[in-house]
């Protein structure tokens, strides 16, 4: 049996509480900030206090927040108010999106100081211009307990944080620029991701960290057939499996710029390895001054003509890695660079067996490769930040689900939970010949009176995204 669920909005700044609606639909995405709400009523002699009292108090900005059962979802600010009249009755629809929204929107001011600082500093001297009181670092586990009802009310959750106190480096808005857009940029290049996090004290609660994968599974979602009958303990409605290859790169080369200094500007390239997809394994990163002609070989195979001059080795086939994480063999040019500079190696493992053992790529795909240019990597660290940075996002979305399901939440250890962003499920559909634990990505809770109670799923691939933040 599906769930009951309360669902409120809290408007202006008098918290006026409304909960007699026709229909809703709230949005939180792990992956998309701005996430959207609308609520839709229609008028009628019944809900006639109720049309009135909305007409009057809902003010186009006014903050909002949104619960459900009691446990607070996004909180933003109207944005829009239609009024519509036909034959079938008058309507009234209140939407808007979470507090990021203006950030998405507007400009960040170029002349804000962000380069030497603390990344929490400098995400709030952006933030600043837009009049918003920002909490940078709430902690994601904390976040996801309050919006699943995992703990009662969460008025405290903003006290709960993270300290990120990575330095930024060699960053400034440029004209133009939006401030959510500056902010992420800096964030992604310290191996982080960013999202919005509820907070019902009017905040714009913000979560620095990457995908909980280690999480125990919260949710159980099930499509099974026995005999030619879906089984009882089946809970999906619809479902959808979607794989791609189109967009995602078997390896990323990201290639950067040294600072000038006393000595020539030395030039850099980070290559990471696709593994999740096909075979590469390795991380290779090297840096050359300018017409050094040094080179790293790994003396398995042929050299890959697509490297640059001073950095190659056999993509086509890498060998094992050893316990130490390194190539068997691997060698440094034998000439020494010029102007002292060095060439490296770092190699860590990518390994993720079951995509290889699912069949649902060739092994080995043939070469996708990507060139980054990035005028903010000054050093080999960053620019290989930058290329795993990329195939983090172009993962992402390379194998997901859509479940509709009854219902906003399950019952979890005796207890009601609602679904949230960042949380585990286990996913059993025989149509898809799966059997295994995904990450929620995307969660859409829709209400109406004719549909009822309804949440749509969309989940991801465990593991799919691998980012390894910046030491502090």
């Amino acid at each position: 049996m599906a769930q009951s669920h309360t669902v409120e909005l809290y408007l202006g700044t008098t918290r006026t509480r409304l909960t007699n609606w026709d229909g809703y639909a709230i949005t939180t995405d792990l992956f998309k900030a701005g996430a959207p709400w609308t609520f839709a009523l229609w008028y009628s002699a019944d809900q006639d206090s109720a049309w009135r009292r909305l007409r009057a108090e809902a003010q186009l900005g006014a903050p909002v927040v949104v619960e459900v059962d009691g446990a607070p979802q996004l909180n933003g600010r109207l944005e829009e108010l239609t009024v519509k009249d036909s034959r079938e009755g008058a309507s009234l629809t209140l939407s808007g999106r979470d507090l990021a929204a203006p950030a998405l929107d507007w400009q960040a001011d170029p002349r804000t100081h962000v380069t030497g600082v603390a990344l929490d500093d400098a995400l709030t001297a952006l933030f600043a211009p837009l009049g918003l009181n920002v909490v940078i670092g709430v902690d994601a586990a904390a976040a996801t307990l309050v919006r699943s009802r995992g703990v009662r009310g969460g008025r405290g959750l903003t006290s709960q944080t993270t300290p990120r106190r990575n330095l930024v480096s060699r960053s400034h808005p440029r004209p133009g620029e939006r401030v959510w857009e500056v902010a992420e940029s800096i964030v992604r290049r310290l191996g982080y991701m960013m999202w919005v996090a509820p907070a019902p004290n009017g905040e714009l609660a913000i979560v620095v960290d990457v995908p909980r994968y280690d999480q125990r599974p919260l949710w159980q979602l099930t499509a099974r057939q026995r005999d030619g009958r879906t089984t009882a303990d089946s809970n999906v409605l619809e479902a959808e499996l979607r794989a791609s290859i189109r967009d995602v790169p078997t390896v990323a080369y990201a290639f950067g710029r040294a600072p000038r200094g006393d000595a020539p500007p030395a030039r850099h390239v980070a290559g990471v390895g696709n593994n999740r997809l096909n075979t590469y394994r390795d991380y290779l990163v090297g840096t050359d001054r300018l017409g050094s002609g040094s080179q790293l070989v790994v003396p398995t195979g042929t050299p890959d003509p697509s490297l640059p001059e001073f950095l190659s080795y056999d993509s086509a086939r890498p060998p094992d890695l050893d316990q130490a994480g390194n190539v068997p063999g691997a060698i440094a040019a034998t000439t020494a660079p010029a102007g002292g500079s060095t060439i490296r190696t770092v190699r860590r493992g990518f390994a993720n067996a079951g995509l290889q053992g699912r069949g649902l790529v060739v092994d080995p795909l043939p070469p996708q490769p990507v060139y980054l240019t990035s005028a903010r990597a000054h050093n080999p660290a960053t620019s290989e930040r930058e290329a795993a940075r990329v195939l983090a996002e172009r993962m992402a979305h390379w194998r997901t689900v859509t479940a509709t399901v009854q219902g906003h939440g399950q019952t979890v250890d005796g207890t009601g939970r609602l679904y949230a962003v960042n949380t585990m499920a286990h996913v059993r559909h025989d149509q898809f010949d799966i059997d295994e634990d995904m990450l929620v990505y995307r969660v859409e809770m829709l209400g109406s009176r004719r549909e009822g109670q309804i949440t749509r799923l969309t989940l991801g691939t465990k593991d799919a995204i691998a980012l390894e933040p910046a030491a502090t």
